[in-house]
This record gives C-alpha cells, sequence and structure tokens, in this order.
C-alpha cells in the first residue's frame, strides 16, 4: 500500500519512468498473489516456505545460469550477482543499484534492447518459480490496511490517470462495506466463518481518510458522508478524557488504555485523524474538526521536534500548517474529467483538490454551479480567484496565490 502511495506520488515530481513501473508491478503482484477471489486484500505472505526462510523469493547462481543461460553475463550485471552481494553461500536476492537508464549508458546497449531482456528474464523466472511451493498465507482481510491500499490506489490513479486504479480503490472499499462495517461501526478484519473483533482507531482513521481521498476523485457525497460519520464514531467513542488525543481500542477491555501518537511501521492514528478532521473543515466548514486537529497537533509538538522521523505523518500536517493551504473547487457537469486532468498534470501538497457536477450546499460549491459551464475556483481558506475553465489556467493561479 505505501510503496503504491510513494511511488506515485514520486512519480508526479520526477517523472522518472522506474517509479511507474514500481507501482503497475507492484499492483500486477497483489492482483496476483494476494487478492481475495469476492474482494479484499489479504495480510500478508510469509517469508518462510518448506521451513526455509526466503526459499520462494532468492535464487542460486547455478539456478540463474541454467534458466538464463547466455543472458546470464548481462542479467548479473543488471542484478548485482557478484561474490560480494550472495549470503549463506551462493544465494542472491535480485536488485538493482541503479537507473536502467543509467545502466544502459554505460554499458553502451540501448533502453529498448535492455528493456526486451528484462520482459525476458521475467518471464523465464517467473516460470521457474511457480514450479516452487507457494508460501503460507494470512488470509485475514484487515480493515486499516485494506483502507491505506485504497488510498494508493487513488494516489496512482492521480498520477497515472488511469481508471484501473481507481476502479480498484472502489471495488476494495465496496468489499469492505460488505464484510468489515456493522451499522455504523467497524470490525477490524474479515475471515468468513471467522469471529469478528471490533474495530480500533486505525481502522476507522484509515477508512476516513480513504474515503476522503475517493471523495476528491469521483465527487460521490456517499464517501464524504462515511469519512464524516466515521470521524464523529471516533470522537464519540475513543476520545481520552485526559487529552485531546484518542484511544486506540473504543472499548474498556485493556488494563491500561493505548494512547499511540508516534508512527511505526503504518502510519499513527491519532496523527491521520488529525489530517482527517483538518481537511474535512476545509470541505464541511465545521469549526470543532480544525479546532480539535490543531490541539491534537500542539499535544504532540515537542514529541515531533525531539524525533522527526518517529512523527513523520505529523510533520505531514504540520506543513499543512506551517505553509499556506489552498483549496480548488471544479464545479459544472465535466468536472470529474477535469478532476482527473488536474490531478494528472502536476502534483499538489497542501492543496486539496474537489469537484461537484451539481448544485451543491458545501462552502466550497453553494452558489457556483452553472449548468451551461464547469468551472475552477482556487481558493484560500475559501477566498477565491476568479474563475476560470482550463487546468493550465487554475494552476497558474495557484502559482500566482503561491508568489504573493
Amino acid at each position: 500500500a505505501h510503496l503504491i502511495s510513494i511511488f506515485s506520488k514520486a512519480y508526479q515530481v520526477f517523472k522518472e519512468p522506474a517509479y511507474k513501473k514500481a507501482v503497475y508491478a507492484t499492483t500486477a503482484f497483489l492482483e496476483r498473489k494476494m487478492k481475495n477471489p469476492e474482494g479484499g486484500y489479504y495480510a500478508a505472505v510469509d517469508a518462510d516456505s518448506e521451513g526455509e526462510e526466503g526459499k520462494y523469493y532468492i535464487w542460486e547462481k547455478t539456478e540463474l545460469k541454467s534458466i538464463l543461460g547466455d543472458d546470464f553475463d548481462l542479467f548479473s550485471k543488471v542484478y548485482s550477482i557478484k561474490p560480494g552481494q550472495a549470503f549463506e553461500g551462493n544465494k542472491f536476492v535480485l536488485h538493482k543499484t541503479r537507473f536502467d537508464s543509467a545502466f544502459a549508458k554505460t554499458n553502451n546497449i540501448s533502453m529498448e534492447t535492455l528493456e526486451e531482456s528484462k520482459a525476458d528474464w521475467r518471464e523465464k523466472l517467473m516460470q521457474a518459480r511457480e514450479k516452487r511451493m507457494f508460501p503460507r498465507i494470512d488470509d485475514k482481510i484487515i480493515t486499516s490496511w485494506n483502507a491505506l491500499l485504497i488510498s494508493g490506489f487513488v494516489d496512482a490513479y492521480k498520477a497515472f490517470g488511469d481508471e484501473k486504479f481507481l476502479e480498484l480503490a472502489e471495488s476494495d472499499y465496496e468489499f469492505l462495506q460488505k464484510h468489515s462495517v456493522d451499522g455504523i461501526d467497524l470490525l477490524h478484519s474479515y475471515k468468513k466463518d471467522a469471529k469478528h473483533i471490533p474495530g480500533f482507531l486505525d481502522d476507522y482513521a484509515f477508512m476516513g481518510a480513504a474515503a476522503l481521498q475517493l471523495y476528491g476523485a469521483t465527487t460521490e457525497a456517499r464517501y464524504l458522508n462515511f469519512a464524516e460519520s466515521s470521524t464523529n464514531e471516533v470522537l464519540a467513542h475513543f476520545s481520552d478524557t485526559t487529552s485531546v488525543l484518542f484511544h486506540y481500542d473504543r472499548e474498556d477491555r485493556l488494563i491500561s488504555r493505548i494512547v499511540k501518537v508516534d508512527d511505526g511501521v503504518i502510519p499513527s492514528g491519532n496523527a491521520v485523524m488529525a489530517k482527517n478532521l483538518f481537511r474535512l473543515w476545509h470541505v464541511l466548514g465545521k469549526d470543532a474538526y480544525l479546532e480539535r486537529s490543531h490541539k491534537m497537533l500542539t499535544a504532540v509538538d515537542s514529541a515531533l521536534r525531539e524525533n522527526t522521523s518517529g512523527y513523520f505523518t505529523w510533520g505531514n500536517l504540520y506543513l499543512n500548517y506551517t505553509y499556506d493551504f489552498y483549496e480548488v473547487a471544479v464545479v459544472g457537469k465535466k468536472a470529474k474529467t477535469l478532476l482527473s486532468d488536474l490531478n494528472h498534470k502536476k502534483y499538489l501538497p497542501n492543496v486539496l483538490v474537489l469537484g461537484s457536477t451539481k448544485e451543491n450546499k458545501l462552502p466550497l460549491f453553494e452558489g457556483r454551479f452553472d449548468p451551461g459551464e464547469t468551472l475552477i475556483y482556487v481558493c484560500e481558506d475559501r477566498a477565491c480567484k476568479i474563475p476560470v475553465k482550463t487546468v493550465s489556467e487554475a494552476l497558474g493561479q495557484l502559482e500566482d496565490f503561491k508568489g504573493n
């Protein structure tokens, strides 16, 4: 989930083809190996198989030579097959140390030749690996992790304009709505015929963030409604009586209730909730959301300053407050098309991009729908410039705002 998101954003900034390939390859792996036939994505694939760590994933030099034949010499240069890179005898994890463009230039081969060779090697190695015993799968479908993946898919849709990613995001969301939502409550995970436990803070926070992402990409109000209702559930049932932060568990089942604020291998649920509240204020205009978000950020200020690497999600929110934050509202029947173009053109940090294809009472849209036009409003704290009709004009207005 995180790889898809970060490589998508990196591609928008740097336009490096390797980043785009990483997104598509990661997505293909998920579809091939980790997707439940009914929908949703499994929690994990084991590192061990047949009692040996990494056996499914690693390669021996003799095996590679047998599979690749005369191509082995070039392959070994691309994927670092040399004595100093071996471990546990003669085993290798395939990895590259340079971008393909740099490798092709150094070795005096064309990019076309290198790409064709890599595709051929990949096909041969995958055929060989399919003969191995596949590792055990943990087939729980964890709500929070799938929500992170939904956000990743939306980031990929924004970066590449490929409808496939939006379809994957919406499909996963619908699966979770069917199997992991009980009325207005979330379940932590789903597995057929298994006992289900109530959702934790991460489940609510990440699902709220995913719903906001989908709302921004599709203009569909049901996503915004869910983001608001899940946020209100957290406010009602996870609030700590001694601080502005949230408990990890909504029930009093733990001897000492946990309030976790730092990032681990996944973002802090409290930090994501603070970001959700900040963005919901920009959409809904409810001052209580902004007040709570700001107080939460203030509560972790000293920890963020002392250990930035453990509080990156809070740091991201800190940037939203430190630098000017903008809203872009696309209003009209062609709003979805212009939204896609706007997101695809440029990576836009500190900008909330939303759209509406019909009359809308939300603060950013109210009174701005024209059935004969699709207009783009570039705003800061809802103070907007004169509406424009094209993405290039809107991006120009954003630059003007920043310049002022």
